[in-house]
């Protein structure tokens, strides 16, 4: 749970709704408990644990963003996802990214708010997601090497509309996905009433370039005319 001191609102977290498992998350107004709306209603049948939320603002845009982090059981994954909660919308998820944590190893989130850095930490090391605007900027890893850390709305332009949000599945290295999905709200029924649920539109694969790709890439900008280039596609 954390609470908003600008709004005077609560945001809580569940795992369990009419005992049904699932992500739930719930806005309620401080004063006034009665009033309170369900921004996820998610009934995936999954546990999650060590949960974490923060909520990050961006007072030059009047950008208000809900940061929860968790594990999943089963799937092992370590998922964290980022809401749009400076306005009233039911399309409120911006990204979610999901990276590898085995259920049984401890971890923990934590957001940095000077650069807008979100670290997940666990048994194996480190993990670091750009939540900021900036979109690029270089950073050096333990092993002194020059790096480009990228941050997730840098792929926006991805998004088929602008009520899409974006599913980072990093879960393995070898085999990491960009997927655009749609989130909705299913028609109430007599047994579960209203239920988020989510289309998936298009995957994008991101591939790891190799050296002999990346030499072909430069030689490609030395070229000066279509002839050098050809001769160099036909070798």
């Amino acid at each position: 749970m954390i609470y908003d001191e600008e709004e005077s609102f609560y945001y809580i977290l569940s795992n369990k709704f009419e005992e049904k498992l699932g992500f739930f998350i719930i806005k309620i107004e401080e004063m006034n408990p009665k009033n309170y709306k369900f921004l996820i209603k998610w009934k995936n049948k999954l546990d999650i644990g060590d949960p974490n939320m923060v909520i990050l603002r961006n007072y030059e845009s009047k950008l208000k963003e809900l940061i929860i982090s968790y594990k999943v059981i089963f799937m092992n994954t370590y998922n964290v996802v980022c809401m749009d909660i400076s306005v009233d919308n039911d399309q409120c998820i911006l990204f979610r990214h999901e990276s590898f944590q085995l259920w049984e190893s401890e971890c923990m989130g934590l957001l940095l708010s000077k650069n807008k850095d979100f670290i997940h930490l666990n048994k194996s090391g480190m993990h670091v997601l750009s939540l900021g605007t900036m979109e690029k900027r270089a950073i050096t890893d333990n092993k002194k090497m020059n790096r480009m850390i990228h941050s997730l709305e840098s792929c926006n332009f991805l998004k088929v509309d602008k009520s899409n949000y974006l599913v980072f599945q990093c879960q393995k290295a070898s085999n990491r996905v960009v997927a655009i999905e749609q989130e909705y709200v299913k028609g109430e029924t007599k047994d579960s009433g209203e239920e988020t649920s989510f289309t998936n539109l298009l995957n994008v694969r991101v591939h790891e370039i190799t050296l002999r790709e990346l030499l072909l890439f430069n030689s490609l900008y030395v070229c000066k005319t279509l002839s050098e280039i050809i001769d160099i596609v036909n070798d």
